[in-house]
């Protein structure tokens, strides 16, 4: 399991109150953190495989970093280890990804995922982990689309593909809420885990629970897709 925290804002926006909340919740999300910004027209990313609460680079990045387009993700490995090929976000090319779950069953029986990927995206997997085979499958179904209805089709397909192949039990279903972007959209499912949102003008923020005091949090329905276009316009719409 893991925790997401997404902003996407008009103006450079101060991290400390999401990092501190993400610090805090390190101590159990112990295995790894990654920070990927988009504030000059690039993906610069920060990670390290240690907690974030022990990480001098995310101490440092708390302290001072300002950003208009920012994700962070802090790692509780359940597939694969703490290991820097493991740690989210994910990144090929323009889109960028990290998932907030577990897929049941795939570290026991990953031949099923791994036969759904285009084999030109096999020999640029690195780690053992779910998450990344979800990434590439998500490639796999997005071919060379890069508009919002297209990449909304991939990661509906993309959920409904790994849910139907594993779907764990009643109590520990597979739990698959994925985030892609690549820097001017964002678009993030929520299915069998926790999420939510914050929408107010020049100001968008997706987590994996609240994690900004004085901000409006609703919930993500189960079952449903949160984008965010070029423009900062956020849409809600059930997973197709």
């Amino acid at each position: 399991m893991c925790r997401i925290f997404a902003v996407r804002s008009r103006d450079p926006w101060a991290v400390a109150p999401a990092f501190e909340s993400l610090k805090r919740l390190s101590v159990q999300h112990k295995d790894g953190w990654g920070v990927v910004q988009f504030d000059d027209d690039s993906a610069a990313h920060h990670r390290d495989v240690c907690a974030a609460h022990l990480s001098e680079h995310f101490s440092n990045l708390t302290r001072s970093l300002k950003s208009r387009n920012l994700l962070a993700h802090i790692r509780e490995a359940s597939v694969g280890g703490a290991h820097p090929a493991n740690t989210h976000p994910f990144q090929n090319g323009r889109w960028v990804f990290c998932h907030n779950g577990t897929v049941r069953g795939f570290d026991q029986h990953p031949q099923p995922l791994d036969a759904l990927l285009d084999p030109k995206w096999k020999p640029h997997i690195k780690g053992q982990t779910d998450s990344e085979r979800c990434f590439y499958l998500f490639l796999t179904y997005l071919e060379d689309a890069t508009d919002l209805e297209s990449v909304c089709a991939a990661l509906g397909k993309t959920v409904r593909t790994v849910a139907g192949l594993y779907p764990g039990t009643d109590e520990k279903p597979t739990t698959l809420n994925l985030l892609v972007t690549d820097g001017c959209l964002t678009a993030i499912t929520r299915h069998k885990k926790g999420l939510f949102h914050v929408e107010r003008d020049g100001l968008k923020m997706i987590a994996s629970e609240p994690m900004v005091d004085g901000e409006q949090w609703r919930e993500v329905p189960e079952e449903h897709l949160l984008t965010i276009d070029a423009q900062l316009v956020a849409k809600l719409r059930p997973i197709p």
